[in-house]
Order: C-alpha cells, then sequence, then structure tokens
C-alpha cells in the first residue's frame, strides 16, 4: 500500500495525511473523515446505515459509504487515538496563550479575546463595518508565549506546530502531548 494509506476496500482506499483533517482517517480524494460518515450514518432516519449516510453525503457512492463504515468498525484502535488526539488538541488550545496584537496596539494572550475585541469595535449591531472603515485587525505580530512538550521530547513554541506534529500519528510513532509550559511573555 502507498504510504498515508491504512487500508483498501473494493478499491476505495482509506487514507491518513498530517496536512488534512490533521490526520484523521478519510476518504482517498476527499476531506471527509470516515468518523464523520459513521457519526452521519447513525443518526439518519433510516435504518439502513449506508442509505443515511449517502443523504448526508450525495457526492459519494454505496461503495465508500461501506468502505468507510467496514474502517471504523474493523480499527476501533484507530478510532480512539483519533479521539485521543482530538481530546489534546482541544487541551493544548485552551492551555497554550497565542499571544497577539490588535493593530490599534492591544496585545491579546487569546484568540477568542482578540476576536471578542475586534467584533466589539468594529461592528454595528452585530454586522462588521465595511472593509474599508474597519481599524482592527490582528496585525502581524504574533508571540508564541507557552511551550508544548511532546512526549518523544520535540519542543514546539507555536501550538499548531505541535498539532500539525502529532496528526503524524499513522506513521508509527507516538506523538502525544506531555506538557504545555507556562513561559513568562
Amino acid at each position: 500500500m502507498a504510504p498515508g494509506t491504512l487500508a483498501e476496500y473494493n478499491d476505495v482506499k482509506i487514507i491518513s495525511t498530517g496536512n488534512t483533517l490533521s490526520g484523521k482517517p478519510r476518504l482517498d480524494g476527499h476531506r471527509i473523515s470516515v468518523i464523520h460518515i459513521k457519526n452521519n450514518a447513525e443518526i439518519g432516519e433510516s435504518d439502513d446505515l449506508v442509505e443515511n449516510a449517502l443523504e448526508a453525503y450525495p457526492h459519494l457512492d454505496a461503495r465508500q459509504v461501506q468502505a468507510a463504515l467496514k474502517f471504523v468498525e474493523e480499527h476501533p484502535e484507530v478510532i480512539e487515538a483519533v479521539e485521543l488526539r482530538k481530546e489534546m488538541i482541544a487541551q493544548v488550545m485552551d492551555e497554550c496563550r497565542q499571544t497577539c496584537e490588535c493593530t490599534c496596539g492591544q496585545v491579546f494572550f487569546t484568540l477568542d479575546s482578540i476576536r471578542d475585541h475586534i467584533v466589539s469595535e468594529d461592528t454595528i449591531d452585530g454586522e462588521y463595518r465595511n472593509p474599508a472603515e474597519r481599524q482592527h485587525y490582528i496585525n502581524n505580530k504574533w508571540y508564541e508565549t507557552d511551550t508544548v512538550l511532546c512526549t518523544c521530547g520535540t519542543e514546539f513554541c507555536d501550538p499548531w506546530k505541535f498539532v500539525y506534529h502529532m496528526s503524524q500519528w499513522y506513521q508509527g510513532d507516538e506523538h502525544l502531548l506531555e506538557t504545555v509550559i507556562r513561559n513568562e511573555p
């Protein structure tokens, strides 16, 4: 099998690449994870899982849906690993300060806080002002103030680089969150 290919069923490849969907298993040629297909198949109105998934994803065919469902059924350890990484990504994003500066000069330590600032300053009745009138943007000055440590010993000053590093799990390496080291700004 080609690198990144996890399984193949009736000429439908299930692949994983770190630069797409954070390494979640997906159908080759699509940005739809097998987990999303499974979840949509289970919440449909019909008892037929394939029919439910095809209703949610009409551009797929029955072979692709069956391959996704079979992969999820046959590889629970992969699905568990994906869920674990999803929880770690949430933890890293919650714990890491990603300091950035607004064009007005105010500094923020979370993306939520700068978003709230921009919304409060550049919106009228919940609608953004005309782009030409807006005065608040994220300045291109980003300061990464926290360090993320992987279980392999690699340190990252940018949490998004850790997320990418961790998404390479399909290559056989265990890259898990060790800790977030709080650095003084």
